[in-house]
């Protein structure tokens, strides 16, 4: 018998500040590397914001603020306090590459620390001023969070962060896999907030991109998202996400890569074959 999961909720979902980033890793989960400019406009996540409070928001525990990379966005701390005025009580991060981190201003140091955000910090082969970074976290009272390498570990590294292995996740052009199979397999479901719409992990969120890139036709069907503004009551989310979605066959699951060497891509359709 397949294992399938009953009353599922919203407890955390990712949103994605900016579509495109400074990094453009090889076989980016998010498909970030292949993504145009494309930032999230506030009036849309804060309509957003307010259909999940309507259908699910006291189940609510946390959201992360990502990308792409979210520090790119001029205005992402006018995310911060929509966010935080709707969900007071909620855990907040900002995910970021921490590329830009060092060159944001005062202000923004001081809307995080208003509004509760914890900076979480990726872990690539980037090199990165964390005792700066560490310090205006301190100054200014923001929780920091690093992958993989403490404060203290850094500094002994002399700011160079870690060499470390990413995972490939094969897309199946075909289409030929066993959604539940693949969905009760899965390690990586990640509810993805996209276009008005609530999607249980972020490649079906983003193959927008890998599509217009490579021009390959992998498709949604409804069954694959739960639109946030037609919705009626927090069953028809609990009952969306407690299925597996059409795009599940899209997935070669049990060719999951973890041993990939960071690199930037190349734009090659095998990064993510």
């Amino acid at each position: 018998m397949p294992r399938m999961h009953s009353n599922r909720v919203i407890k955390w979902f990712e949103v994605h500040i900016a579509e495109h980033c400074n990094l453009n890793c090889v076989s980016c989960l998010h498909f970030s590397s292949l993504a145009g400019k494309e930032f999230l406009n506030l009036e849309t996540f804060i309509h957003d914001l307010s259909h999940i409070s309507r259908l699910d928001g006291e189940q609510l525990q946390g959201i992360n603020l990502l990308g792409g990379e979210p520090l790119l966005h001029k205005g992402i701390t006018d995310f911060f306090k929509a966010a935080h005025d709707i969900f007071p009580h909620i855990y907040m991060r900002c995910i970021t590459n921490g590329i830009l981190l060092d060159t944001m201003p005062e202000s923004f140091w001081r809307e995080c620390r208003d509004h509760n955000v914890t900076i979480t910090i990726s872990s690539y082969p980037v090199r990165l001023p964390l005792r700066s970074i560490v310090r205006k976290c301190t100054d200014f009272n923001v929780n920091l969070e690093y992958r993989q390498i403490i404060a203290k570990k850094a500094i002994a590294y002399g700011d160079q962060v870690e060499v470390g292995r990413f995972s490939k996740f094969p897309l199946d052009l075909q289409g030929s896999q066993d959604p539940v199979r693949t969905w009760n397999s899965c390690p990586m479901q990640c509810f993805q907030l996209h276009r008005g719409k609530i999607f249980q992990c972020c490649t079906a969120a983003y193959i927008e991109f890998f599509n217009k890139e490579f021009g390959t036709k992998l498709e949604l069907t409804d069954r694959d998202y739960v639109d946030l503004r037609t919705a009626q009551s927090p069953r028809e989310v609990s009952e969306y996400l407690s299925r597996p979605m059409d795009f599940c066959r899209y997935c070669a699951i049990e060719k999951i890569d973890n041993n990939i060497v960071w690199r930037r891509t190349k734009k090659e359709i095998e990064e993510w074959t």
